[in-house]
C-alpha cells in the first residue's frame, strides 16, 4: 500500500506535508507515517524513498510501471 497510490511528499518549514488525488490516498500515506513508515521523497520518475522507524534506516525504491485505477478492475497497481 505504501508504494501503490499517486500521494506526493513536500517539506515545508520542516514537516513533511502529503497531497494525494483521493482522500483515501492520503489517509492511508498519513496511517502508513503514524505507524513509522514515513514517505520522504517521491518524484516524476518514480523514485520513492521511505524512513522506516522500527529499522532506523531508508528504504529505496523504482516504480518502473503504473497502472491506474479504473472501475474495470477496480485497483490500482504497480510494478517495482
Amino acid at each position: 500500500m505504501a508504494l501503490c497510490n499517486s500521494s506526493m511528499v513536500e517539506i515545508i518549514e520542516g514537516k513533511y506535508c502529503y497531497s494525494a488525488s483521493q482522500p483515501e490516498e492520503l489517509a492511508l500515506i498519513k496511517a502508513a507515517s503514524a505507524f513509522g513508515i514515513k514517505l520522504v521523497h517521491k518524484d516524476t520518475e518514480g523514485n520513492v524513498e521511505f524512513w522506516v522507524e522500527f529499522l532506523k534506516e531508508t528504504r529505496k525504491y523504482k516504480i518502473l510501471n503504473v497502472m491506474d485505477f479504473s472501475s474495470e478492475r477496480k485497483r490500482m497497481s504497480v510494478l517495482i
